[in-house]
């Protein structure tokens, strides 16, 4: 006797079985793509390696839309729920962990709010980086965050950094200008060491308590914009850039050895590279990233108006301690600023 009821999914019989078949292969076809996609990723963005730094300059979140979207493509041919739901779970887990700018975003949304009550047995000092794009305007708006200590990049001219360190602190504070990068302080500023060419400022900085900081405002040579990854040479352009780079910081690196006197440092501007990124690793010894510590909302600062990527950042000594650290939008320049709140014991 037949069932009245239907127990299989229901039967088009103007399909034939090849087309049938072909669509579950093709379906299938597109999990496993994406499956393979999420290892590949997962293991490049953990490994960050120099030579596939054109995969990896792209927010992890962007192979993850393309990952889901072969996903949706193979449950469209397949049907096949129970995989595309785990599927789709081990993306949402990656892009949580992985991508440097919503993990922390995610994060934040649990921290317990920072007091607010200043503790007299620390000095506290607020640093905000920015790169002004040359524009005196852009340096201008720091001013608002009530800074102790600037570190400007694609820094405007001399005469306005010492315009904008007497705006600030009157004649109490002092200044270090360099042609790309510079340095106010609203304590005492003298030159260390650097070398001709090099990328980045360093200056010893008073602080509160008579504590001397080293600090360095940095900008690294802007990154290979190549998004042809289907060409080799697109590669081996990338691999190159980052090589640069790298050698960059490692002349900052080769200063910070030969004074290290047990100083406070301080590390901040315009990376030129995302966050998390393989030279990065470079620094993480003896420092950290005060925003992977404390930071709070959306952490991308480039572009201003579309920020995708976090080449601002400021890095600390290991025995500083991050209490806050957000990004707020320029009116002048293409890049946000970044504030950063510092517990110095």
């Amino acid at each position: 006797m037949t069932s009245p009821y239907r127990t299989g999914p229901p039967r088009n019989k103007t399909i034939s079985p090849f087309v049938v078949s072909l669509l579950s292969r093709l379906g299938w076809a597109g999990l496993a793509a994406s499956f393979l996609l999420l290892c590949t990723s997962i293991v490049s963005y953990i490994g960050r390696w120099d030579i596939i730094a054109a995969a990896s300059f792209f927010p992890f979140w962007t192979w993850g839309i393309a990952g889901l979207g072969l996903a949706v493509t193979g449950w469209f041919f397949n049907r096949a729920h129970r995989s595309f739901l785990v599927l789709c779970l081990m993306w949402a887990t990656a892009i949580s962990f992985l991508s440097d700018d919503l993990s922390r975003f995610l994060v934040s949304f649990f921290q317990a709010p920072q007091s607010s009550r200043k503790n007299e047995r620390l000095a506290q000092l607020r640093v905000v980086t920015l790169n002004c794009s040359g524009q005196s305007a852009a340096a201008g708006e720091v001013a608002s965050e009530n800074p102790d200590l600037v570190l400007l990049q694609e820094s405007p001219p001399e005469d306005a950094v010492a315009r904008l360190a007497k705006e600030l602190y009157g004649g109490h504070g002092g200044y270090l200008y360099g042609f790309d990068c510079s340095i106010i302080s609203r304590g005492p500023v003298y030159p260390l060491p650097a070398p001709k060419g090099a990328h980045f400022t360093r200056a010893g900085v008073h602080v509160q308590g008579g504590r001397e900081i080293e600090v360095a405002s940095i900008r690294l040579s802007p990154p290979e914009i190549r998004f042809d990854l289907w060409d080799p040479a697109c590669w081996t352009a990338h691999y190159i850039d980052r090589l640069g780079r790298r050698e960059q910081l490692a002349e900052l690196l080769t200063e910070h050895n030969r004074s290290d006197d047990g100083r406070l440092r301080i590390v901040g501007g315009d990376f030129n590279v995302p966050g998390g990124d393989g030279i990065l690793r470079m620094i993480e010894p003896a420092m950290k990233d005060s925003f992977r510590e404390a930071g709070a909302g959306w952490g991308n600062s480039a572009i201003n108006d579309l920020p995708v990527s976090r080449p601002d950042q400021i890095w600390i000594s290991k025995s500083c301690r991050a209490r806050a650290v957000r990004t707020k939008q320029s009116s002048f320049s293409d890049h946000r600023m970044v504030i950063t709140d510092l517990d110095l014991e």
